[in-house]
């Protein structure tokens, strides 16, 4: 995953906010919000900052009308559906970028809450939601090493694949993780699947695509061997992935 939590002080987000703001009076749609993608995809060097699949076209899955690229979409964090977040649909600050798959197929308008907590949707301002508890993760707002530890392993069938765990064992942090790992299917990818095969087998080779990508940096990092880590991260460009700074961090398990 990739910490965004920069965003709202880039140097360009004021000018972009004020574009956004003169271009609809009573009522923003698509063509309001979408305003804010370019720079939004800056900050995750052209990833999803949920699974990090690339969102230069370059990826593609299987539909039952033949291949779909794997676009980037902005879209509510908190849904603008009528019986949840209605009066946020506006706010710049509930928007986030996600690949299709993860913003429609896996999120939609999921917004799950931890424990008996009472939905506000009275709030016109994310900054009005100060008791809520998330169980689904904001990139641009939550610190994702406080949540997550990568893990190498092998899927039920044998493919090898890097997941996500919680980092901790209970309480507020790990139900948040549990739950976020599920919805997205980066954990346990052969167990809690999708209904659609198409969209499964698509997440099961990205998270195929990591391992291959990573395992041999890891292993670096794990012994000790910093230069060899270094250069494995060079030749791949690695540093433009999330998941490094968990390497990094040794925040992981081989």
């Amino acid at each position: 995953m990739i910490d965004m939590r920069g965003l709202h002080k880039h140097p360009y987000y004021p000018y972009i906010l004020s574009e956004f703001k003169e271009s609809f009076s009573n009522d923003c749609t698509h063509n309001s919000w979408s305003k804010f993608k370019k720079l939004h995809l800056s900050i995750t060097h052209n990833r999803c900052p949920i699974c990090e699949c690339k969102l230069d076209g370059s990826v593609t899955r299987e539909t039952n009308n033949g291949l779909m690229e794997m676009n980037a979409t902005i879209d509510h964090f908190r849904p603008k559906d009528i019986t949840l977040y209605p009066l946020l649909k506006c706010d710049d600050k509930n928007y986030l970028v996600m690949c299709k798959d993860c913003n429609e197929a896996y999120k939609g308008n999921k917004f799950p809450l931890f424990g008996d907590q009472i939905r506000d949707i009275t709030s016109n301002s994310t900054t009005n939601i100060t008791t809520e508890q998330p169980l689904i993760i904001n990139p641009i707002y939550d610190d994702l090493l406080e949540l997550f530890i990568l893990v190498f392993t092998s899927s039920l069938s044998g493919k090898k694949v890097l997941e996500l765990k919680p980092k901790y064992e209970d309480g507020y942090l790990y139900e948040k993780a549990k739950e976020t790992i599920k919805l997205f299917s980066l954990g346990n990818c052969e167990v809690d699947v999708h209904e659609n095969d198409n969209i499964q087998n698509c997440r099961i080779n990205l998270l195929h695509h990591h391992y291959s990508k990573f395992h041999e940096c890891a292993k670096a990092f794990k012994l000790g061997q910093i230069k060899k880590a270094l250069s494995i991260q060079k030749r791949y460009n690695l540093k433009n992935y999330g998941f490094y700074i968990f390497i990094q961090k040794k925040q992981f398990k081989l």
